[in-house]
């Protein structure tokens, strides 16, 4: 279990909706009206307890995982090329990997897999959000696709820091940060990779990372043929 201190002067309704998800969960959950108020909460807690701020959960993210929790996820599967979805997933994060100073590229060959679109779009979206957000200016994303004899893969690889095996095992996990103080100021709710898997698994496919420290992180969409 862990205790977390949701700051609800942005969006009270969002932090209630939080509050209730999380309390479900298992999870302690302390709601305080601004920031000032989180502090002396965290002073007067455990050293692992979580504040979540500029990082509360859109509301979308949680009906998705609530959905998903309760088998009730929608998904409205057709074909779909992978030399068309990829790049337009993209060009849709092109602006944001120039911000951060980050080359991305995109390599797919044409590819026929079965999946709902736009929650394909999302998982891949998601994926590449977090690569462009832990990869350092100078550094690179890289989006392609592979076939293999029973599956279409999709990875997502980027140079950032690289995950411990310890991180490895966690970064499904809802909730779960790395580099929790940079992940502060760039936003990110905790969710977005969770949410991944969920989608991937209602597809019938997997999600999976490799990653060394200091060698980058590679995620993985396996997706049935």
């Amino acid at each position: 279990m862990c205790a977390y201190v949701l700051v609800a002067e942005d969006d009270p309704k969002q932090a209630e909706l939080a509050r209730r998800y999380l309390e479900h969960e298992g999870h302690a959950v302390v709601v305080v009206g601004d920031g000032r108020a989180a502090l002396e909460e965290a002073r007067r807690n455990p050293p692992d307890l979580m504040v979540l701020d500029v990082m509360m959960p859109r509301v979308d993210d949680l009906q998705d995982l609530s959905a998903a929790d309760a088998g009730e996820l929608r998904l409205h599967p057709q074909p779909i090329d992978l030399a068309d979805l990829l790049p337009a997933v993209a060009d849709a994060f092109a602006a944001s990997a120039d911000r951060a100073g980050v080359t991305l590229t995109v390599h797919a060959p044409p590819a026929l897999v079965t999946a709902d679109p736009i929650r394909l779009r999302q998982a891949v979206g998601n994926l590449v959000t977090n690569a462009i957000r832990h990869t350092p200016a100078g550094g690179s994303v890289a989006v392609s696709a592979r076939t293999e004899s029973d599956a279409h893969v999709i990875d997502v690889a980027d140079t950032g820091p690289g995950l411990s095996a310890a991180e490895r095992a966690l970064v499904f996990e809802r909730f779960w940060r790395a580099e929790k103080s940079r992940s502060r100021q760039t936003g990110g709710s905790g969710l977005g990779l969770s949410i991944v898997r969920k989608l991937i698994e209602a597809h019938g496919g997997t999600a999976t990372v490799t990653s060394d420290p200091g060698a980058g992180s590679t995620f993985s969409l396996r997706l049935p043929r």
